[in-house]
């Protein structure tokens, strides 16, 4: 999905990306950092950093009744970053880490 920005932001360009990343229940807030891990099977499994630092703009609940219970992450990247996240989605798992304060 196109993200455009209504706000004045450094970070925020027409150029730039909505991802949803599913997370544990209560473990991140809008605003908090993360990087995104996939980890990929096959003969020789490896686990790789897809992205780093990006900015979580909401955490939203799965609908009602949904299969899986688990919560997605909305994170703000840019249009390659979107093709690497789809990419190891395709192929393999995500999963994401949190970035502490500095």
């Amino acid at each position: 999905t196109r993200f455009k920005c209504d706000w004045s932001s450094d970070v925020c360009s027409s150029d730039l990306f909505v991802v949803a990343v599913p997370i544990p229940p209560d473990a991140l807030l809008p605003g908090d950092r993360v990087d995104v891990i996939g980890s990929f099977g096959g003969q020789h499994p490896y686990s790789d950093t897809v992205a780093s630092a990006l900015e979580v703009l909401a955490v939203l609940d799965p609908p009602a009744g949904a299969l899986d219970p688990t919560p997605s992450l909305v994170l703000l990247v840019s249009g390659s970053t979107a093709e690497r996240l789809a990419y190891a989605t395709s192929f393999g798992s995500l999963t994401v880490s949190v970035i502490g304060a500095a």
